[in-house]
């Protein structure tokens, strides 16, 4: 897929191939439904993909 991770802080960055940067923070927990649609929104405006979406959410996790 292209996407790259950055860890940080408090939230990691998911990285596109545009050098477009998603923050995904981390929660304990289950994120808010509204951080959620945020982070697929802005994945699916980066790329056009929903198998980008998918796969950055596996990546983090989001998704098991």
């Amino acid at each position: 897929m292209g996407w790259d991770i950055e860890h940080g802080a408090n939230h990691d960055l998911a990285v596109s191939p545009s050098g477009a940067k998603v923050a995904i923070p981390r929660h304990k927990g289950d994120l808010p439904k509204g951080t959620l649609f945020s982070i697929i929104k802005r994945i699916l405006l980066i790329s056009g993909s929903i198998l980008s979406v998918l796969y950055v959410l596996m990546q983090f996790g989001i998704l098991r």
